[in-house]
């Protein structure tokens, strides 16, 4: 049989942390007279399940990590259609140039138009 199929095994064993080696492997299909195909098939699923692992790995280190995952809310993401009223075709402008005003200290006489327009928002 190929010697890359048993390598590949033996790579995928060593990743999911199996105590199984390729001559062990070439030994239990020699000794059950397994096909090409019953050998490829083995294959495939350890691959699957190295797949699996991994992708399983990359989730939990992305939980565990605690970054962002969904789209930021920003105001070129949110739906403006949702909003009713007559100050509906001012409102994009007010809230962009809100939001620059926030990175920045805002002064004590402008927090009332931030909220206002806060306000306008979540209730519409």
């Amino acid at each position: 049989m190929n010697d890359a199929v048993f390598g590949s095994i033996e790579k995928s064993c060593r990743i999911l942390r199996l105590d199984f080696f390729s001559a062990e492997f070439a030994a239990l299909a020699d000794e059950f007279a397994f096909s090409e195909d019953a050998v490829t098939a083995v294959e495939r699923v350890l691959e699957h399940l190295q797949e699996k692992k991994k992708q399983a790995t990359i989730r939990t280190l992305l939980r565990l990590s605690r970054l962002p995952l969904k789209d930021p809310k920003t105001f070129d993401t949110f739906d403006f259609s949702v909003i009713r009223g007559n100050y509906k075709p001012y409102l994009p402008s007010m809230l962009t140039k809100i939001w620059h005003s926030s990175v920045l200290p805002v002064p004590k006489k402008h927090i009332w138009l931030k909220l206002w327009v806060m306000n306008i928002a979540i209730t519409a």
